[in-house]
């Protein structure tokens, strides 16, 4: 094979790829990472339902350490926290259909780690558990990982917001 015919057929191997399937999306947090014991506001952006089927909750575990969340649903969705669960329920949201869900919190005061948030996305069909989390601290792809996000120092002395 020629190197041209080999690069335009590698071309179009990794553009089917990028493209993906449902399989190979998640959900990232926004930001990635944050300063630790600072007060954000996270999105997490669903990308699309269970196998064609639209989205009508998500379940969210808090890491250890979070402190005063808050969900901060879109419209259309209510949100709520029981202990360290976040939910958020309505839309439905059509499967090829994007939206991002927040929650503000305050991080945990641990420099230099990375934290999770595990989520199970409910459909009207069948749902997906975006719980997978590394045991031994490897990068190697998982099918389903929990959203992770990276803390850095030094740790902010930050006081709660108000109450809008």
């Amino acid at each position: 094979m020629s190197p041209q015919r080999f690069l335009g057929a590698a071309a179009t191997v990794l553009a089917v790829l990028a493209v993906g399937s449902p399989a190979f999306a998640h959900i990232d947090p926004d930001p990635i990472d944050a300063q630790a014991g600072s007060e954000v506001s996270v999105g997490f952006t669903v990308q699309h339902g269970c196998d064609g089927s639209p989205t009508i909750q998500l379940d969210m575990r808090l890491p250890d350490g979070v402190s005063n969340p808050v969900a901060e649903p879109p419209i259309g969705w209510t949100g709520g926290i029981d202990g360290n669960v976040v939910t958020f329920q309505g839309g439905p949201l059509p499967d090829e259909q994007e939206l991002t869900f927040r929650v503000r919190m305050i991080l945990p005061p641990t420099p230099d780690t990375t934290i999770y948030f595990p989520f199970v996305q409910r459909c009207e069909a069948g749902e997906i558990r975006w719980i997978d989390i590394p045991r031994d601290g490897s990068d190697t792809e998982l099918d389903e990982p929990a959203p992770a996000m990276q803390l850095f120092g030094p740790v902010a002395t930050t006081q709660p917001a108000p109450p809008t």
